[in-house]
This record gives structure tokens, C-alpha cells and sequence, in this order.
């Protein structure tokens, strides 16, 4: 079986990349004054790494081999599909971490036969986190199996850990390059000293996902119109304000890709990923400065389910089931600050009806994960206006009848047994030449 190491030259000139790192690293943190690791005895510590340690409800499930701490990486390493097994991977890094003297991490990959973009993104922050608070290579050595999946090798080697860790060993060849279309890797930062530039960083986010989304349709032969981009840029400082908010590092991460290696012609798979660490939503509406009227709709909804007994354990779904899916409704937000709260579902919606495919086992799929809430997404239930109050708005209930009143279908609203230390939203959908062709409303989209 083929494995993935790092060689001890390459250790070096990794340990020389990561403490020059370090020290711009240590400036930005003294000018932004970010939250992100901390000083215990001369030495750098993982804020992050301790944070989810603390917080999240993984199991460990790292062994003891033949002098390696292995971590084996399940079939479904997805927060799409599987988050429990997920968070368990993620918490058994972190776990790893904090042993002591010098540590040999091993990622079995063997029988992994999905990766999703979240999933993967994650692991590398927290990866890419233990090499920074220990830049000695002295104190670790990290290794592994290639999956027996071709598609995974692929991902692993241009959008996941060896793409982050730049090990030169496993460089893919141009040929699999050019079939990815990528937006690298953003770590966002967010300082309450600095309103203007936090807005710029925002734009500039936003500017690059339009760059990257224009990019892809034109591999469609379509192209994102002036109008087009700014309503995506508009969405997607919407998204990146939301993660900035609920984060409690001050801090937020992003990525995207479509991959063009499928036999397919003219479709390519898309996966985009935004996630922050800190507080759930659930938390931010409950402890944070929520409008009291939406709170107390809130309340009084969460009553009313309570009544009829929605929420129950053995049915997975609770109070904070509810507040996250009533928080992605149209005109909802956890801020005192009136219409905020239409981002990420539209920019759900718009992606569900463009990132189709006429093959029918290629669906949109996407999550948002936050705390012990799962709220999945795919053609099932759409956006629908409904009037509440005398006023109109865009609901997605995820019933059959889309009434925030009647408990959602447990397939798509639901707790899990884990925990997640912050929000993450992934992405699935696909650029399909021929079903933007047959779909007729492509262009005003």
C-alpha cells in the first residue's frame, strides 16, 4: 500500500517554512490583536486545537501502532454525510496533539471512499495548527496511507492535506491540475478595532468568490454577468459576516474547488466550505444582541413545538434544532441590526437550482453544522413566500406543507450526537453545460 510521508529533508525546510510563519504570524496577531494561540512557558499553543479539545463531544478514535499514533479515516469522511464520524477524526487529532515528546501522527486513508470539502478543511487547520505551536521538527514526524480511491487521492493531493503541508513529494502532475479549478485556501480575520478594514477584508473575500464562481461557468460556456456578481458578492459578505459573528476567535476559514477529472464531458463537481469556531448559532441567538421580537418569536415557537412534543432524544430533534433551521429564514438574524439573515439561504437556494445535474444521481447536497444541530439540503424542500405577520417572506420549513409550525422532516432538521465548536456550511453541487442549456432560467440567474 502506497504511502504519504514526509521525508526528514523536507522536515527541515518544512521547519524553516513554518517558523518564518511563526514570526508573521506573531506581528499580525500584535496588530490585529487576534485571538488565536497562546504563550505557556516560551512555548506557542493551539487556542483552536484546545478550544475544540474542549468543546466538541468527539470520541477518540487514534491507536497506538507500532510506535505511531494512527488516526484512521472513515469511509464517509463528510460532514454532508457522516459528521459523527467527522468530529471524531477531528477530535482525536487534537486529542494526538497534546501528547508529549517527540510524536509520529499517522492519517489512514486507506478505506476512505468520500472526502468532502469541510471534512478536509478542518483536519488541515487543525494539522496546520500543530505544526505552527511546534516548528521543531524534532518534536513530530507525520505520515500515512493514499486512499485505494483514485478521486480521493486526487482531492487529498490538490485541495487537502498535502496541498496545504506543500509536500513536494506528492505534487500532482500539471494534467490533474488543470482540471481543478480552485479558490485557495482564505483564513479571514475580524478585529472590533478595525470596522473599515474588516469590510475590506470582506469585499475582498467576496471578490475572489466571484472571481472563482466566474471562472467556473465560463467552463459551462456561460458567463457571471456584472449583476450577477454583485448579488453573489452580495450573499457571500453575508455568509462571511455570519462566521465572523459567531466566531469566538475573531477568526474564519474558507475554500472552494471544482473538479473537472470525471470521464464526464462538460460537468464538473463543485464543494465550497466556510467555517468559524466559536459559539453555535443557537448560542449566539440565545447569549447574543438578538432584536427581542425575534426572540420572542422564537420563544414562543419553541413553545408551541414543546407542547405538541416535537423535541425528543429519541427522535433527535431539540430546541436547538429549531433555532438553528429558524435562524436561516428570510429576514432572521442573531444581530440587533435590521435586514441581516437572507445571505446563506438564498445563496443556498440560488446554488440548489444552477448547481443541478441532468444525470440523476448527481444532486445538489449541502449542510450547515452547528453545535448538535444538522440541517441538510437538497432538492426536497425549496424556498417558498409565505405570508407571516401580513408580510412576505421567503420560509423553508423542510415539511410538505413548509409551515415553521409542524416539525421538519428528521432527514433534514436534526441533532447529532457530537458536537461541532462552531458553524461550518458545505457545499455540493455541479457546473453541468448541458442542464444550464435546458434550464430556462440560467440567465436571469
Amino acid at each position: 500500500m502506497k504511502k504519504l510521508i514526509i521525508t526528514d529533508p523536507y522536515r527541515k525546510k518544512l521547519g524553516k517554512i513554518h517558523e518564518k510563519k511563526n514570526l508573521e504570524r506573531k506581528i499580525k496577531a500584535k496588530k490585529r490583536r487576534k485571538i488565536g494561540s497562546k504563550s505557556t512557558g516560551g512555548n506557542s499553543t493551539s487556542e483552536i486545537i484546545d478550544y475544540f479539545l474542549n468543546n466538541s463531544k468527539g470520541k477518540d478514535r487514534s491507536k497506538y501502532v507500532d510506535g505511531k499514533w494512527r488516526i484512521t479515516i472513515p469511509e464517509y469522511f463528510s460532514f454532508i454525510t457522516n459528521p459523527n464520524k467527522a468530529i471524531d477524526v477531528l477530535y482525536s487529532v487534537c486529542v494526538v496533539a497534546r501528547k508529549k515528546g517527540f510524536m509520529k501522527i499517522w492519517f489512514d486513508h486507506r478505506k476512505c471512499k468520500v472526502l468532502d470539502l469541510g471534512a478536509s478543511t478542518v483536519l488541515d487547520i487543525l494539522v496546520l495548527e500543530l505544526t505552527r505551536e511546534r516548528p521543531s521538527m524534532k518534536k513530530w514526524l507525520m505520515g500515512g496511507y493514499f486512499s485505494e480511491d483514485e478521486k480521493v487521492n486526487n482531492l487529498l493531493k490538490c485541495t487537502g492535506l498535502l496541498e496545504h503541508l506543500a509536500i513536494p513529494e506528492h505534487k500532482p502532475p500539471l494534467s490533474l491540475r488543470e482540471k481543478f479549478i480552485k479558490l485557495d485556501l482564505i483564513e479571514g480575520y475580524k478585529s472590533t478595532q478595525l470596522k473599515e478594514k474588516d469590510s475590506q477584508a470582506q469585499e475582498t473575500a467576496s471578490e475572489r468568490f466571484a472571481k472563482y464562481f466566474s471562472e467556473c461557468f465560463k467552463k459551462t460556456g456561460y458567463i457571471l454577468a456584472d449583476e450577477g456578481q454583485s448579488k453573489l458578492m452580495e450573499m457571500i459578505a453575508e455568509v462571511i459576516d455570519n462566521a465572523e459573528r459567531h466566531s469566538g476567535f475573531n477568526q474564519w476559514f474558507a475554500m472552494a474547488y471544482m473538479d473537472q477529472s470525471s470521464d464526464l464531458e462538460d460537468i464538473g463537481e463543485c464543494q465550497l466550505t466556510i467555517f468559524s469556531f466559536g459559539r453555535s448559532i443557537y448560542q449566539s441567538f440565545k447569549e447574543g444582541d438578538t432584536l427581542q421580537e425575534t426572540l420572542d418569536d422564537m420563544k414562543s415557537l419553541a413553545t408551541r413545538h414543546r407542547k405538541r412534543e416535537f423535541f425528543s432524544p429519541q427522535q433527535k430533534y431539540s430546541e436547538e434544532d429549531l433555532w438553528t433551521m429558524y435562524s436561516l429564514q428570510d429576514g432572521v438574524s442573531s444581530t440587533n441590526s435590521p435586514g441581516k439573515g437572507t445571505g446563506t439561504i438564498k445563496m443556498i437556494d440560488a446554488f440548489q437550482k444552477l448547481g443541478d445535474s441532468v444525470f440523476e444521481y448527481k444532486n445538489p447536497e449541502m449542510v450547515l453544522v452547528s453545535g448538535s444541530s444538522r440541517i441538510f439540503f437538497d432538492k426536497t424542500y425549496q424556498l417558498q413566500e409565505v405570508t407571516i405577520k401580513r408580510d412576505q417572506r421567503q420560509i423553508i420549513a423542510f415539511n410538505d406543507v413548509n409551515s415553521l409550525e409542524e416539525r421538519p422532516n428528521p432527514k433534514h432538521v436534526h441533532s447529532i450526537d457530537n458536537y461541532f465548536p462552531g458553524t461550518l456550511l458545505n457545499m455540493k453541487f455541479f457546473m453541468d453545460k448541458k442542464y444550464l442549456k435546458g434550464y430556462k432560467g440560467a440567465e436571469e440567474q
